[in-house]
């Protein structure tokens, strides 16, 4: 037996598959709620938690947003 040839070279890439069907829609919220945002010294915006708890050091709350449900 001979040797083993080299590789061929590496086929085109093949075109997209469809895109997928669309998902369920989500379960709406509990109602109404608050959450907090925070910014840095730098400008990064940053989920704060209800009551700002996640605000690191350097980050200050500068908004709160208020939640209400549709009815």
């Amino acid at each position: 037996a001979g040797a083993t040839g080299p590789q061929g070279p590496k086929g085109d890439t093949g075109a997209p598959g469809a895109t997928g069907p669309q998902g369920p829609a989500g379960t709406n919220g509990p109602g109404n709620d608050t959450t907090t945002l925070c910014v840095s010294n730098g400008g990064d915006v940053k989920f704060g938690g209800k009551n700002g708890a996640y605000c690191n050091y350097g980050h200050d709350q500068v908004l709160t947003v208020v939640i209400v449900k549709q009815s």
